[in-house]
This record gives C-alpha cells, structure tokens and sequence, in this order.
C-alpha cells in the first residue's frame, strides 16, 4: 500500500518530534521513520538525556534521604539498595516517555514507520 505525504521526517528526538507535531497542526500529511523497532523518542529518551537524568536523581534521591539520619545510625534505609532498583525505576520511566511520544503522534495523526530513512538527493 503507498500513500502520499506532504512531509516526512527521519528520527523521532526532538527535532523530528517537535517538527511532527507542528507540522500536524498545519493539517500536513506527516509521516515520522523511526529506526528503532520498539521504541520511539530517539536517543533524547531511550539512551541519553532521560534515562541518565532518571537515574541521577534517583541517585540523589537517595544520598539525601540517608543524610537525614546522620552519622550516629547503625543502619541506613538505603544502604543496600540494589543496582537493578534503579534500573528498572529507569525502564519504567522510558516505558512511560515512549507512549507519551506514541500517544501524541497518534493523537495528531502522525504515521510512523519503522525503518531507516535518507536524503535521495540535494532537492528531496
């Protein structure tokens, strides 16, 4: 099945994302190309600002929860606190940004396609 768009756009961070959604709003035709087979937000929340902020403040989270007990406490409520916590706190928020990015494409009409997209030539 082949379908025309006014607009296609590579990737789904935030430049293409952002491009989508205005473009929607202008009643375009927008097709988005995603590389990723599951996932959509490109980088920005799969492997990089997201994910390595989540885990950074849970981090944190934690350090100052501990320091409100001092140096005088036997034991902390956090001392042991597992690696594969914060991990899968860390899934859990990709999982929840993932279909907010999946929820408003569709909520604009925006099609994806998985896949890989390129430039034919200077004027496409």
């Amino acid at each position: 099945m082949s379908r025309d768009y006014d607009i296609i756009i590579i990737g789904t961070g935030p430049a293409g994302f952002s491009g989508a959604m205005q473009s929607s709003k202008f009643d375009k035709d927008v097709l988005v190309v995603e590389a990723h087979k599951k996932y959509l937000g490109g980088t920005w929340i799969n492997t990089g600002t997201v994910p390595s902020k989540a885990l950074r403040e849970a981090a944190k989270n934690i350090l100052d929860f501990n320091e409100q007990f001092g140096d005088h406490e036997r034991k902390k409520p956090y001392e042991r606190f597992q690696m594969g916590d914060l991990l899968q706190y860390k899934q859990e928020i990709l999982e929840k940004e993932n279909q907010k990015v999946k929820n408003d494409l569709i909520k604009n009409k925006v099609d994806v396609a998985r896949g890989f997209g390129r430039l034919k030539d200077k004027h496409t």
